[in-house]
């Protein structure tokens, strides 16, 4: 297996997930078992942001002698994401005014625009408050979140580094966890009643998702030189399914989806990622082509998840049955996507990335 493959499978695993759980909203009468299975898949961002907590760390490990470090990191970072987001800012507002004009009058793709809402993605501040949170970019708030995240990267990543005891580095995102556990359970009785609405605003924070991240950072930190096999693999693939089946059944925890879920999952994905870079097998090339283009996907797979799988919903509803239905939506939007995705790739995204890579050579031939 070549070099860090498996982060492209874990990608592509991670998207898989998030389109599974789109398109199952947008199906009729489906079973609440294969419904619930389908809602998992809402972690594959969680898994995003464990990935993406590892591979900053590997690649700010391999530039610690570089000049400049930080900001060359933050321009990395910047242009990485802004262009390809931008774009989708736009392509949902065209899609938002043709839905308004009666243009594409049944096009369910949830996105509702203002200027203040635009002004907040454009600046990846729209996770800071309730209002513009799921407006002008569908999932557009995992997107903010992880900029916050990149914000204080570096710090993090400089004092988890130089922890020497495996303990107290453990112990970081299950901390943190317990932080925010307390904080949301505590809210309620510190301010008047939060709605519904509110608590997916929680949900979604930088302060709830940091034991995700955290566990990135962590998990690099102590595994990183460390080598298993193919059995040791699938020993931690099956803790993998097994944590995963428990969290498909628990069903108790009053704010589960808010403040305990995305530890468990990072958990799991911990698991999951010493399987797939243990064993071979399960890194086929459909699952690498998917997550190579990822971060494309989970922008626009909503156009197809909520869209055209509406359409194919509303036709074939009562004819077929509703798990003909899902399997054939997600093969139209898992291909329809794809293909989207790897146009808007090589000519939006990698574009953005050589900008960046211009900007940075230009920044290293200025004097100090």
């Amino acid at each position: 297996m070549k070099k860090y493959e498996y982060i492209d499978s874990l990608r592509g695993l991670a998207i898989l997930g998030v389109i599974f759980v789109h398109t199952s909203q947008s199906i009729s009468d489906l079973h609440p078992f294969v419904k619930n299975i389908c809602n998992y898949g809402k972690h594959g961002v969680q898994l995003f942001f464990f990935v993406s907590a590892y591979t900053l760390c590997l690649s700010k490990e391999g530039r610690e002698n570089e000049d400049k470090a930080n900001i060359k990191y933050f321009i990395r970072r910047f242009f990485r994401i802004a262009p390809l987001y931008y774009f989708g800012i736009l392509l949902y507002g065209v899609i938002y005014y043709m839905r308004g004009h009666d243009i594409i009058p049944s096009f369910n793709v949830n996105v509702e625009n203002s200027w203040t809402s635009i002004f907040r993605h454009l600046t990846f501040t729209q996770s800071l408050s309730p209002g513009p949170i799921f407006q002008a970019v569908p999932g557009g708030w995992s997107i903010g979140t992880e900029m916050m995240f990149y914000l204080i990267f570096p710090f993090l990543f400089s004092k988890i580094s130089s922890l020497s005891k495996k303990w107290i580095i453990i112990s970081l995102p299950i901390a943190a966890a317990i932080s925010a556990f307390v904080f949301f359970r505590a809210l309620p009785h510190l301010f008047p009643p939060v709605s519904k609405h509110d608590f997916n605003f929680y949900y979604c924070t930088l302060l709830n998702q940091l034991p995700v991240f955290l566990m990135g950072i962590c998990f690099y930190t102590i595994f990183k030189n460390k080598v298993y096999d193919t059995k040791q693999g699938l020993l931690f693939f099956m803790a993998f399914m097994f944590l995963s089946l428990i969290m498909l059944t628990v069903k108790y925890f009053d704010l589960s989806d808010i403040s305990l879920f995305p530890f468990f999952t990072s958990v799991t994905f911990a698991f999951l990622f010493f399987a797939f870079k243990s064993i071979e097998q399960l890194n086929f090339k459909f699952l690498q082509l998917i997550g190579r283009v990822s971060f494309s996907i989970y922008l626009f797979h909503f156009i197809f998840a909520w869209g055209i799988s509406t359409y194919i919903n509303q036709a074939l509803v009562g004819k077929l049955s509703s798990v003909f239905v899902l399997t054939l939506c997600l093969a139209v939007t898992t291909l329809g996507t794809l293909l989207m995705a790897i146009v808007t790739k090589q000519f939006i995204e990698d574009k953005g990335i050589a900008m960046g890579s211009k900007l940075i050579k230009k920044l290293s031939k200025i004097k100090e």
